[in-house]
């Protein structure tokens, strides 16, 4: 059997001893080369065609496996120019990588070019970037399509403004469209306007502005489809999967899509990770963005991969899904070796970030009555570890909320990875009233503190009810606090969020799930107080970025303040809150320091993580007979006033 291969709108296949209908019949081709069925291959006249692109990855396959049937009589005579066009994505990509090195080492041989691009972005930013900013500006530019992983607050928006700003003076496109948490639509709104001034006011389209509020799905969808040119930006959540093919059809027109908060993308194979693979596929020009980029394990790069390049993933960067969850030494060096080129980092000090003071540790010792209760709840969940830890943080917080069942909605984003745990049921049994938890008046007096001293405080939550009663406690005390929380409008949120920033609120009561995203609060605020933190690294780093981000002067300080519940065990005190601090600090340094080698590390699972979230409470059989007895004694004497 001899084949001649060729391209022409597909991989040509012209068998050349016999007719395609023969070929057809054949025993080679019908059960050998089965496999070439999947590629939909058309039967004409003179040939076998597969219509797919050159630079399609299967048409290199498609080649491969005939050329590997040459044990079973098959002579391949492939053309040239076929093999010619098979390598070139293979040889673009990598001089994409071999550029982005140069880049990223900022190396002589790029130096004109990047001073070329410095000279154009002089004239066309109203707030120039810092000389970091115009590095990752350039090798966005350059690369097309890229992530930038700089730190939480490093200037990640204003460096991508500055690519689209010269993307689209070399008339390579025309609109940024921006995925992103609805958080973080004011954010881009508002670095326009810093970055180009009133000289380029922006038109922009959000689907979460009140003119579209009670709008149907499919009138969304109109409007995205038919009006999309007159826009400069387009917003978008992650939420909008029933969008993705409209997005994807005005992607591929002139349009730089970012993803913003790319981690988000993170459950591989699910509608939310397909219509941003969709999307991303689309588009001329490409940037991820994240400060976070593995939270938890290298499987969190995947979905982000198959954005950057979704035709080229399974050659060059190779590993599935289940690979990356569990990676040996080899397979670190790997994967660091083959992304390196297309990501950027910055970090703060890199920027001239004041440095932040160091931590303001409150250890609060706990009533007696919540010792008790302390006792009960881990009598009670000693087989249910997330459910312990949620109830924990609830017992210092406010004990009512452990007579309420729990909500798979209670475990969302209080962990790095996904947690597998079914809802929890109401703690049965127990007194409880609404006296103020040690905590809860250690915070408040804090915060007023601050407040007497003239100074704007945001206090950082996990659970609704916190929120309420810090603020409610607050404003007893003859405070101005405010809350905002995912059931806060955008216009509500906006509005106060505008009343923080011009001091007419002191105290702003909030969680990291609705507001740790790009709301930049450091020209007002200098203190934040974390009355609860989850053991979600990521909320972390963001919401600390809220105030301690580009922009601080240099004499400015930030300060945070960490509550921390301490109970009794035998020998010793034990904190839940202290051990997921310390925890959290690791994990942010083993990040920095992944910074400064220029690689990723990945994060810890949670379930690795438990055993030093609960150090020191279950060391020992002593410390669980501990457990045991005390719930016999709290049995027979509850406390009087409970």
């Amino acid at each position: 059997m001899i084949l001649r291969l060729s391209y022409s709108d597909g991989i040509s296949v012209v068998p050349l001893d016999m007719t395609v209908e023969q070929l057809r019949r054949e025993p080679v081709w019908k059960i050998r080369l089965s496999a070439l069925r999947r590629y939909a291959p058309s039967y004409r006249e003179a040939d076998v065609l597969f219509p797919l692109a050159i630079d399609d990855p299967g048409a290199k396959r498609i080649v491969e496996l005939l050329q590997q049937a040459a044990s079973f009589g098959v002579e391949c005579q492939v053309d040239p120019d076929l093999l010619r066009g098979l390598t070139a994505r293979e040889d673009y990509l990598r001089e994409k990588a071999r550029v982005g090195l140069l880049i990223k080492a900022h190396d002589e041989s790029v130096a004109d070019r990047f001073d070329e691009f410095c000279r154009a972005e002089d004239t066309l930013m109203q707030r120039p970037l810092k000389d970091r900013q115009l590095w990752d500006a350039f090798f966005m530019s350059a690369m097309g399509r890229s992530a930038n992983f700089s730190v939480p607050g490093s200037g990640k928006t204003a460096s991508v403004l500055g690519t689209f700003a010269y993307l689209r003076e070399r008339d390579l496109v025309d609109r940024i469209i921006v995925l992103s948490p609805k958080n973080a639509f004011g954010s881009w709104r508002d670095e326009w306007a810093a970055c180009f001034g009133a000289d380029r006011p922006l038109r922009s389209l959000c689907f979460h502005d009140p003119e579209f509020r009670g709008r149907s799905t499919r009138d969304k969808y109109s409007t995205l489809l038919f009006d999309y040119k007159r826009y400069d930006m387009i917003l978008l959540n992650y939420e909008s999967v029933a969008l993705g093919e409209a997005a994807a059809r005005i992607a591929a027109d002139r349009a730089l899509v970012v993803f913003d908060e790319v981690h988000k993308v993170k459950r591989v194979g699910g509608k939310r990770a397909a219509s941003a693979v969709q999307i991303a596929a689309a588009a001329p020009y490409f940037i991820a963005l994240t400060g976070t980029p593995i939270p938890n394990s290298f499987e969190d790069l995947y979905n982000l991969l198959h954005c950057l390049w979704p035709r080229d993933y399974n050659w060059y960067f190779g590993m599935s899904a289940n690979a990356l969850k569990s990676t040996s030494e080899d397979d670190v060096e790997h994967i660091n070796e083959s992304i390196a080129p297309f990501f950027c980092r910055t970090n703060k000090h890199q920027l001239g970030v004041p440095q932040a003071n160091e931590d303001h540790l409150v250890d609060v010792p706990v009533e007696r009555w919540e010792q008790q209760l302390f006792q009960k709840v881990l009598r009670t969940l000693s087989g249910e570890p997330f459910e312990m830890i949620i109830r924990l943080l609830q017992l210092s917080s406010d004990p009512r909320m452990l007579a309420e069942d729990l909500s798979a909605g209670d475990y969302a984003d209080l962990f790095d990875g996904e947690v597998q745990t079914g809802a929890g049921k109401a703690l049965e049994g127990l007194q409880v009233d609404d006296r103020p938890t040690a905590k809860m008046v250690a915070c408040l007096d804090l915060v007023a503190s601050l407040v007497a001293q003239g100074k704007s405080v945001i206090v950082w939550c996990i659970f609704k009810r916190s929120i309420r009663n810090v603020v409610h406690e607050l404003r007893e005390r003859g405070i101005t606090a405010r809350a905002i929380s995912g059931s806060t409008d955008m216009p509500t949120r906006a509005r106060i969020i505008d009343s923080f920033k011009a001091g007419e609120t002191s105290v702003l009561v909030t969680n990291p799930h609705t507001l740790a995203e790009s709301v930049s609060l450091h020209s007002v605020c200098h203190d934040a107080v974390y009355f609860e933190c989850s053991y979600n690294l990521v909320h972390l780093l963001q919401s600390k970025d809220r105030i301690h981000r580009l922009g601080l002067p240099q004499e400015q300080y930030t300060q945070y303040h960490y509550l921390r519940a301490v109970y009794e065990r035998r020998g010793g005190s034990w904190s839940l809150d202290r051990n997921i601090y310390e925890r959290l600090q690791h994990k942010e340094q083993v990040m920095l320091d992944s910074i400064d080698r220029g690689t990723l590390e990945p994060g810890y699972t949670d379930e690795r993580d438990l055993e030093l979230v609960f150090k020191g409470l279950f060391d020992d059989e002593g410390q669980r007979s501990e457990v045991s007895d005390q719930g016999v004694a709290d049995d027979m004497q509850e406390p009087k006033e409970m």
